[in-house]
C-alpha cells in the first residue's frame, strides 16, 4: 500500500474524510493521476492547507513549520529552485552543512532525489513539514525581485534592446523577471508568448493594442514555458489543449497575481499571461457608461427583492465585468451575496464565491441547489448552461431569490430567445424576469487624437431619422431633432493609440424593465416574430440608438456604432 493510501486511511480514521467524500476523492485521483495527493484534497476543497499541514506533521511524525514571513534569501538560495519545484521543498534555515527543509507532502519519490542532492552537495537535512499555502508563497520568493542593470536591468524601452548573447547568459528566473517587471511597469493588460518561425516573440497588450516588444531566441521557449507551469503548479509532462493557472509573484516590492494560460495549437504553444485587476482597479457602476435611463432602471430592478436580472452579450463583450459590478453595487454588510462562478480572476469584496469544478463533482447542477437552501439575499450565477442548473435557478427565482446571470446573446430579442432555448416554460420565465440588460463593445475614439468633423447631410439625415423614436428627453444635451449641423469625432491616430485612431472599449447597452403588463403580453407569445413586435414595442432604446448618442457626445465614431449594429433596421 502507497503512503498516499495509507494517508487516506489515516484521514478517513480521524474522521476528516467522510466515506462519501472519500469515494469522490478517489474518483478524483483516477481521473488526475501524477497529482501530487496534497494539491487534490486542498484545490479540491476536501480539507484546507492548514488543517491538512496538521494532520501530515502528526501522521509522519515531523515538526509542523509556519513559513508566513519570507525566508531569508541566503537560505532559500541553497536549495536550488528545479528540485524545490519538482519535490515540493523549501530551504528555510541552514547552519554549516545542516539544512532544515520543509515538505509539502513526503513522499518516497521526493524524499529520495533530496536524498540524493545532499549526499552530491555533502550535507545533512532535517526535515519538517509546512502546508501547501506558504510553500506556494516561499517558491514565488526565487523569482528575482533586485532590478538588474543594464547586462541585467532593464528600464522603460529597454526590454528590445537587450541582446541575444545576454538573454541567454540570463538564468531562466531573471528572464521572466524582466519580462514581467516591465510588463507591469508599461501597465500591460497581457503577455504574450508564442513561437514564430525560429524566434520567440512576447508581445504586450497595451490600451487594447497588442505590440510586439521583443524576440527571443527560439532555445528559450521550453525553458520559460516549463519556468511558468512550475510556478504555476501546472503538470509539466502532461500536455493539453487548454491549461490554466495562477502565479503569486513579488513585482517591484508590490504582491502581483497572474492568470497563466497555456493553448496548445496544432503547430505550437501559446501562453497568456494576464496580471489579475486589483479590487481598487475594478469598473464600478459609475464606469460603465450606462445612459441615465437604462441607469434608472438598473437602480429599480436592483431594488426589488425577487427576481432575474439577465445580461446578455456575446463572448468577449464585457458582461461578466458588468455582472460584478451589479455585485458590488448591491453588496454590504445588510446582504449576503453568494457567486457561483466557473473562472475566478479577482476579488469581490463581502461576496460569498463558489468556483465550478466539474472534475471533482462541483457542478452547476450541484452547487446551485445547495447555495438555494442557504437562502442568500442575491444568487449570482456566471452563465446560464441549459439543462438542470438553468430549472434550479428558475426555481430559485420563483421561490423569491434575486438571481443575477448571463445569456449569450447580440440583443435583448435573441437574448430573450436563448433563455427559451433551455427547456423553459415561457409563463414561468416571463414571471420571473426583473431586467434584461444587452451590450455589446465597440472602440472608444482616442481622446489624444479625436478631430470633432461635421456629419455629411446624407449620414445627419440617416441619424436623426433613426433617433427620431427616442424620447426628447433622453437625446445627449445639446442636440434635438431640429438641429442644422451634426459633430462627431474622426479617428485620427497618434503614438498615443499606436496610429489606430481608437484607445479601448466603450459599451453599448439597451435594457428593458419588466412590468405586470409586459410579463403578461410575454407569457402569451407562441412565435419568434411576435416576441420581435413586442420588444420593439416596449424598448425605448436600442442599442444602435445608443451607440449613435453616445458617437455624437464624443465618445465613439458613427463608422464605429453603424458596423457593430448591422442586425438592426437601419434606414
Amino acid at each position: 500500500m502507497s503512503s498516499s493510501e495509507l494517508f487516506i486511511n489515516f484521514l478517513t480514521q480521524r474522521g476528516v474524510l467522510t466515506s462519501k467524500r472519500r469515494a469522490e476523492l478517489e474518483s478524483v485521483i483516477v481521473k488526475q493521476q501524477g497529482i501530487n495527493i496534497v494539491e487534490l484534497l486542498v484545490r479540491g476543497g476536501f480539507v484546507s492547507s492548514e488543517d491538512l499541514a496538521r494532520w501530515e506533521a502528526e501522521f509522519f511524525n515531523l515538526e509542523l513549520c509556519h513559513l508566513k514571513n519570507p525566508v531569508s534569501e541566503t537560505a532559500l538560495s541553497l536549495l536550488p529552485f528545479e528540485i524545490a519545484r519538482d519535490c515540493g521543498a523549501i530551504c528555510f534555515s541552514a547552519s554549516g552543512r545542516f539544512l532544515k527543509i520543509a515538505l509539502v507532502y513526503p513522499d518516497t519519490e521526493n524524499m529520495a532525489k533530496l536524498r540524493a542532492w545532499s549526499r552530491e552537495k555533502q550535507l545533512e537535512l532535517e526535515y519538517a513539514i509546512c502546508s501547501l499555502a506558504d510553500y506556494e508563497k516561499q517558491l514565488n520568493f526565487y523569482l528575482v525581485k533586485e532590478p538588474v542593470t543594464r547586462k541585467s536591468e532593464t528600464k522603460k524601452d529597454e526590454v528590445g534592446e537587450i541582446e541575444d548573447k545576454t538573454w541567454e547568459q540570463m538564468p531562466i528566473d531573471k528572464v521572466v523577471a524582466v519580462v514581467l517587471r516591465e510588463a507591469v511597469t508599461q501597465k500591460a493588460t497581457e503577455i504574450l508568448l508564442s513561437k514564430e518561425k525560429d524566434r520567440v516573440w512576447i508581445r504586450f497588450r497595451l490600451r487594447e493594442n497588442l505590440i510586439p516588444v521583443v524576440n527571443l531566441p527560439l532555445d528559450l521557449f521550453v525553458p520559460i514555458l516549463n519556468y511558468l507551469k512550475g510556478l504555476a503548479h501546472l503538470p509539466l509532462s502532461i500536455k493539453n489543449n487548454f491549461l490554466q493557472g495562477e502565479i503569486q509573484l513579488q513585482i517591484n516590492n508590490q504582491a502581483q497575481t497572474f492568470d497563466l494560460k497555456v493553448l496548445e495549437s496544432v503547430d505550437k504553444e501559446v501562453l497568456s499571461i494576464k496580471p489579475r485587476i486589483s479590487e481598487s482597479a475594478h469598473l464600478n457602476f459609475d464606469q460603465l457608461g450606462f445612459s441615465n435611463y437604462t441607469r434608472n432602471m438598473i437602480e429599480e430592478s436592483l431594488t426589488r427583492k425577487t427576481g432575474k436580472i439577465v445580461v446578455v452579450g456575446l463572448g468577449g463583450s464585457g458582461k461578466t465585468t458588468t455582472l460584478h459590478a451589479l455585485v458590488n453595487k448591491l453588496s454590504g454588510f445588510d446582504n449576503h451575496i453568494v457567486t457561483v462562478e466557473k473562472n475566478i480572476e479577482n476579488s469581490l469584496p463581502g461576496v460569498t464565491r463558489i468556483q465550478v469544478k466539474p472534475e471533482i463533482g462541483l457542478s452547476y447542477e450541484r452547487i446551485v441547489p445547495e447555495v438555494q437552501r442557504w437562502q442568500p439575499d442575491c444568487l449570482v450565477v456566471d452563465e446560464m448552461v441549459g439543462g438542470e442548473s438553468s430549472a434550479h435557478l428558475l426555481h430559485s427565482a420563483l421561490s423569491g431569490t434575486p438571481i443575477m446571470t448571463t445569456v449569450e446573446g447580440e440583443s435583448i430579442v435573441q437574448g430573450l430567445k436563448q433563455i427559451l432555448k433551455l427547456d423553459l416554460e415561457i409563463y414561468h420565465v416571463s414571471a420571473v424576469l426583473n431586467l434584461l440588460l444587452a451590450q455589446k463593445l465597440v472602440r472608444r475614439v482616442c481622446s489624444h487624437c479625436a478631430e470633432s468633423e461635421v456629419v455629411p447631410n446624407n449620414i445627419s439625415k440617416k441619424v436623426l431619422n433613426i433617433l427620431s423614436a427616442v424620447p426628447a428627453e433622453h437625446w445627449p444635451r445639446g442636440l434635438d431633432y431640429n438641429s442644422a449641423s451634426l459633430y462627431s469625432p474622426r479617428a485620427s491616430g497618434c503614438s498615443w493609440c499606436g496610429h489606430s485612431g481608437y484607445s479601448g472599449k466603450l459599451a453599448l447597452h439597451e435594457a428593458l424593465l419588466f412590468d405586470d403588463r409586459l410579463k403578461m403580453e410575454l407569457s402569451r407569445i407562441q412565435k419568434g416574430s411576435e416576441l420581435n413586435e413586442l420588444v420593439e414595442r416596449y424598448l425605448t432604446i436600442n442599442m444602435l440608438q445608443d451607440g449613435l448618442m453616445k458617437a455624437l457626445r464624443g465618445l465613439t465614431t458613427l463608422d464605429e456604432v453603424f458596423s457593430n449594429c448591422e442586425e438592426y433596421n437601419i434606414i
